[in-house]
């Protein structure tokens, strides 16, 4: 995590009494291949007080949970939709 990201998330621990590890990393795997093509324009500006957070758009949520979904070992019959 990028030194000014870690100051950051910090900040807003201690600002909102959230746990150390409020942020979810798990899916910096992402990153590695690249976001997909449209991502930053389809990106969703929430404001929080004077917290302003940029959020995944519905399409590349959707992707991300497909894609997390399809990189789990299931077992056979245990996955149902």
């Amino acid at each position: 995590m990028p030194e000014p990201l870690r100051t950051a998330v910090i900040d807003v621990a201690r600002t909102y009494g959230l746990a150390s590890g409020w942020v979810n990393l798990g899916a910096d795997s992402l990153l590695d291949l690249g976001l997909p093509a449209g991502f930053l324009e389809r990106l969703a500006r929430h404001d929080y007080g004077g917290l302003v957070a940029w959020l995944a758009g519905r399409f590349d949520m959707v992707c991300f949970k497909l894609d997390a979904a399809v990189d789990q070992d299931f077992e056979a019959g245990t996955c149902r939709i």
